[in-house]
């Protein structure tokens, strides 16, 4: 069994911002999910972890069967996921980030990791830095797919010039998590 954790919408008190509910999905000493949807979370973790098999039924039915709901870790383990991000951190002391991708997906998250907190740089800075500067909508792609969201810090990717681009939990969440970082 999968454990999962969604933290209620005020997790974020000791910042100026509220992010939301966060979900975190792990097993043992290892964080397969990271993000600010239930849904998408447990879906992902069944397509990459699982495997493709009983995918097409309703989550709500494959919940009960493949993840089990534990809030004293989850809200353990999520203040340390704050903690590493506050920190400038990319990982979770003792803690395994389980990243399945593409190589080309792998590539692209590694660089994502080394921003440091509070700047951003383009999809097209990171496609010439992984030997790929052709590749900028295919990097905009690996970004998008990007399953630990703070830690893996996707939200400092913008367009060139810094135009703010898209973002899986929309524009004004991503402004809100830039502001917080440069504050």
């Amino acid at each position: 069994m999968i454990n999962y954790f969604t933290s209620a919408i005020n997790f974020a008190n000791d910042f100026a911002n509220d992010f939301g509910p966060m979900t975190l999905c792990w097993e043992k000493r290892t964080i397969y999910y990271i993000g600010f949807d239930e849904d998408r979370a447990l879906a992902y973790c069944l397509k990459k972890i699982i495997g493709p098999r009983d995918i097409a039924q309703p989550i709500e039915s494959l919940r009960e069967r493949y993840f089990a709901r534990n809030d004293t870790e989850g809200a353990q383990l999520l203040s340390l996921v704050f903690a590493a991000w506050r920190s400038g951190l990319s990982a979770v002391e003792g803690w395994e980030l389980k990243t399945r991708g593409t190589s080309f997906q792998q590539k692209v998250w590694h660089e994502i990791a080394k921003i440091p907190q509070g700047q951003t740089i383009s999809y097209g800075q990171i496609a010439a830095t992984i030997g790929s500067p052709k590749a900028v909508r295919a990097v905009g792609t690996a970004v998008g797919a990007n399953p630990f969201t703070l830690l893996i810090p996707c939200h400092r990717v913008n367009h060139s010039g810094g135009r703010i681009s898209g973002y899986a939990w929309g524009k004004d969440m991503k402004r809100a998590i830039l502001s917080a970082e440069k504050s």
